[in-house]
């Protein structure tokens, strides 16, 4: 790579750590001068002028010409090259979602255009790496890519229909639900044209404003805690994760890391099968060290500890750590790490180690105990090097055959 690629990519990377802190800040509500902000960030206050000015746009509607320009593009029955828009499935500032219909072929598709930020360099750089690393994976578990065009002066992505529903709204509705009897029940069928929208995020949700104070403090109903510590429910939760880890492994050879594992980017269909979604985030190791130059990206409460501290190298291993913490949320039904803000979520995925997590929920087998923590351990070399290492002592947990992981060591605070 020649220096001054990479020099654009490093400056890529720093607009969108800040763009990031913005989002953050937005989302948490905290009082926001946007001209304070680029005064903060000389060296990129043209990006953030044309960056404010778009969503200034596209989040208000202040220009009422340009919203109606807007809504007639999105309308229903709208064509984009061979997809005809039924209507709108999610929006966020990375991107709009929307059900459509391919002619061609009479199947449905997703198509992902380009959100508010689409005017700066750093938004259309995360969308084509989306379609860069959704062209080079061909798997059962991940969503396909089946067409990355432009028409109407707007780039668009066409992607799988995923018709189902994502963990983090299963989990939502796992925690306070009272007649479900397994994590499939709640996968009802849903017409893909009519009622019952499905929500489909593609940006780093921010930190809730209001998060108990008391560390994994969820509360379930009864039905619900009683549901998790059966052993159906805990071999589901092993299946699901180990799918997920399988078509992980698939991306991991084609040298494609995920950097963004969480709930709300692992949908399960309606049959029950797991895709793993948005591939925006990724970046490709091609034989080389992957640098990051310090930035941060990823959602934080999934962020694996060299993510957060800004490590030159990441690799593989922090979409095993972030799918390790997928695994505990599916199991206790509440974040493995919780926190009233990010720096705190920062510091305790740092400096502080994970409650055991049969703590919460007594019905965890020792086995799959130490799979869950082996697969969180703060230091990458202490965690499984491969996914498919982590999908085999997952089968095994599920089994209540011996494990590879070391049973789970937790040191008590007596602060």
């Amino acid at each position: 790579m020649s220096n001054s690629a990479g020099g654009n990519e490093e400056r890529e990377q720093q607009l969108d750590a800040i763009i990031a802190e913005y989002y953050r800040a937005e989302g948490a509500g905290e009082a926001f001068n946007q001209f304070e902000f680029i005064g903060q960030h000389p060296n990129f206050a043209q990006e953030l002028k044309e960056f404010f000015s778009n969503i200034g746009i596209l989040g208000t509607c202040a220009n009422r010409e340009f919203a109606e320009t807007e809504r007639s593009m999105f309308a229903s029955g709208v064509e984009y090259g061979d997809f005809v828009l039924l209507k709108q499935l999610g929006a966020g500032g990375m991107g709009l979602v929307f059900l459509a219909r391919q002619k061609s072929t009479d199947r449905f598709a997703a198509l992902k255009f380009l959100g508010p930020a689409a005017s700066t360099f750093h938004g259309l750089a995360r969308f084509q790496r989306e379609a860069k690393a959704a062209a080079r994976l061909r798997h059962p578990g991940i969503a396909t890519l089946y067409f990355c065009g432009e028409d109407r002066g707007t780039v668009f992505l066409a992607m799988e229909y995923v018709e189902g529903r994502s963990l983090m709204e299963l989990i939502a509705e796992l925690r306070k639900g009272s007649s479900f009897d397994s994590i499939d029940s709640l996968l009802v069928s849903r017409d893909a044209t009519e009622g019952n929208e499905k929500t489909v995020d593609y940006l780093t949700e921010p930190l809730p404003n209001k998060i108990d104070k008391n560390e994994n403090s969820f509360p379930l109903t009864r039905h619900a805690a009683q549901l998790v510590k059966s052993k159906a429910y805990l071999n589901r939760c092993c299946q699901i994760v180990c799918d997920c880890a399988k078509a992980l492994a698939h991306a991991h050879e084609k040298q494609v890391i995920h950097r963004d594992i969480k709930p709300s980017n692992i949908m399960l269909d309606v049959q029950g099968e797991i895709r793993v979604i948005d591939f925006g985030l990724a970046r490709y190791v091609d034989g080389q060290t992957m640098t990051q130059s310090g930035m941060l990206v990823g959602t934080p409460l999934y962020m694996s500890p060299e993510q957060v501290v800004g490590r030159a190298e990441i690799d593989h291993r922090t979409d095993i750590y972030s799918l390790g913490l997928v695994l505990f949320e599916l199991t206790v039904l509440a974040p493995a790490v919780s926190a009233q803000s990010q720096e705190a979520a920062f510091s305790r995925i740092v400096g502080k180690q994970l409650v055991p997590v049969s703590w919460l929920n007594p019905g965890i087998s020792d086995e799959l105990q130490a799979v869950v923590h082996k697969a969180t351990h703060k230091d990458p070399d202490a965690r499984y090097q491969s996914m498919s290492e982590f999908a085999a002592d997952l089968g095994a947990a599920a089994l209540g055959k011996s494990v590879s992981a070391p049973p789970y060591r937790y040191q008590i605070d007596a602060s």
